[in-house]
């Protein structure tokens, strides 16, 4: 990609005097897509910078690549990504670009080294490959493909002036599987909208007893819906309780289970926060989990499991319970716990709540982001 010339530093401190230019690069799936929003939502209205933010989807529609037989997938993905970043950064030069994650910078190595980066991400390749079965996710196994893959992989994160995982579990990996220097690296979890999903004055349930347990995840069985279906099904404490299920193209037949599709910016989602006693993600494999901090957020006790990052999202016996994953007798006894105590529940919702605000304010985090940002755009341009 053709750079323009760049920008420089004056005794302000800033790029050109006055801004710094960011650009933001960021992949489209759920959760990806919900911190994009909260990192536009941020950065409309941050004085002293000016920002482009560049959409990764991987795919289009109509576009002639995805077409293309018989070009592997993978490749026609990366071509759609590089034409994306290559059009989005079209006319614009960045004192520093923000990836998130690190697939979109593989797939533009020129652009990376020419910008100043910082690389987001909640996994590692590495940590995908270990239990990326889940996702559908095969692994290259130990032959030259492999080694190769993890070779660039290497570059990549060493390209990157700093790195911005979302838990100590992935930067963990970083520095044992990467060989990053821990001190490029600041952790920094996603963040959420602590003012939409907020606790209410009062709950259904205190005036007709019915538990409303919530469930969101659009990939139904990877996120363990199945075991909280056969839960409601079998257990003689469901008769107290009700179901809501967001998710993707499911319909369940039992008089106490209702099932919703909603995009994340539905009022009916943040409603349905409002409304839960319990939120359960008896989940097979999480990198993350954004939905258990939208929770918390909105006082709500959680019942989850032990993979990935999610025992730094749930503090157990504090905010929520940890199970292990596919594990239907834990599950129960986590479930029951919570059903027969209401105390308990609200003790739980209210340090959830306490916690999501120290640690899970999307404008906290992104200001914190946009903050090593700018320190990383001052020192590509030291000296200048």
């Amino acid at each position: 990609m053709q750079a323009d010339t760049p920008t420089t530093f004056k005794e302000s401190g800033t790029p050109s005097g006055q801004v710094i230019k960011a650009g933001f690069v960021m992949e489209q799936d759920v959760g990806h897509a919900v911190q994009a929003l909260h990192i536009k939502r941020e950065t409309d209205s941050y004085p002293g910078m000016v920002s482009r933010h560049v959409a990764v989807t991987f795919y289009k529609e109509e576009g002639l690549i995805e077409h293309v037989r018989p070009v592997p997938s993978y490749i026609r993905a990366a071509s759609r990504a590089r034409l994306e970043v290559v059009a989005g950064l079209k006319g614009f030069r960045p004192d520093v670009l923000l990836w998130n994650t690190q697939k979109p910078a593989m797939f533009c190595p020129d652009v990376l080294r020419a910008i100043p980066s910082l690389i987001s991400l909640d996994v590692t390749p590495h940590q995908y490959d270990e239990f990326g079965e889940a996702y559908g996710h095969t692994p290259d196994g130990h032959g030259f493909i492999a080694r190769s893959k993890h070779a660039f992989n290497r570059w990549v994160f060493q390209q990157a002036k700093h790195i911005i995982p979302a838990t100590q579990w992935v930067a963990d990996s970083l520095i044992a599987d990467y060989g990053v220097d821990p001190a490029r690296i600041t952790v920094i979890p996603p963040g959420t909208d602590v003012c939409r999903f907020a606790p209410p004055a009062s709950r259904p349930s205190e005036v007709d007893g019915v538990v409303r347990i919530l469930f969101v995840g659009g990939d139904f069985i990877r996120k363990g819906g199945d075991l909280l279906v056969e839960w409601m099904r079998t257990s003689p404490l469901a008769e107290r309780c009700q179901l809501d299920l967001v998710t993707q193209d499911q319909s369940i037949a039992h008089p106490r289970i209702r099932t919703y599709r909603l995009s994340h910016d539905s009022d009916l989602l943040a409603r349905l926060y409002s409304e839960a006693d319990i939120f359960v993600l008896p989940t097979r494999a999480e990198c993350f989990g954004l939905v258990l901090t939208e929770a918390m957020a909105a006082g709500v006790p959680v019942v989850s499991c032990r993979v990935g990052g999610l025992g730094e999202v749930v503090d157990h016996n504090s905010t929520g319970l940890l199970v292990p994953p596919n594990d239907p007798s834990s599950l129960d006894k986590a479930l029951a716990t919570l059903v027969n105590d209401a105390d308990l529940r609200r003790r739980m919702g209210e340090a959830g709540r306490r916690i999501a605000e120290e640690r899970f304010d999307a404008h906290r985090n992104v200001a914190r982001i946009i903050e090593t940002m700018r320190d990383v755009a001052w020192a590509g341009h030291e000296g200048d």
